[in-house]
């Protein structure tokens, strides 16, 4: 006899549980590759998400260098025009002061040159005339 056929000998009930069970277990856990294939989808997605804000990053991480460096460059310039203009103040103020000065002399020399015209020609000396408007 035949190997089966001296299980069966054996063991009259186990033939008809192998076929149970061979009918109640599928072939495969199609559940668990579907789950398993949408996982490593899911898995490679993400990658190519992690991928690109990784890029994305670098770059925004260069344009604020730029733009940290330009806003350092236009603070000099800023610091640069203050100085000029405080420079250009001071000398406005200078030229401010020499301009009263002159006109104050002028007005002297206009006076002391009535007064000489009137000891020379015996008139009397005439009012020094009114000084230029200031600017």
């Amino acid at each position: 006899m035949d190997e089966k056929g001296s299980d069966l000998t054996k063991e009259p009930g186990r033939r008809m549980r192998d076929e149970m069970d061979e009918a109640l277990k599928p072939s495969r856990p199609w559940l668990l590759v579907i789950a398993s294939l949408m996982l490593a989808a899911l898995a490679a997605w993400s990658a190519y998400q992690w991928k690109q804000s990784a890029a994305a990053e670098g770059k925004l991480r260069a344009e604020v260098k730029q733009v940290y460096l330009e806003a350092e460059q236009l603070r000099a310039q800023a610091a640069q025009s203050q100085q000029r203009v405080s420079l250009l103040e001071k000398q406005v103020m200078a030229l401010s002061a020499e301009r009263e000065a002159t006109t104050k002399r002028i007005e002297e020399l206009e006076a002391e040159l009535s007064a000489a015209k009137a000891r020379l020609g015996g008139k009397k000396p005439t009012t020094p005339a009114k000084p230029a408007p200031k600017r």
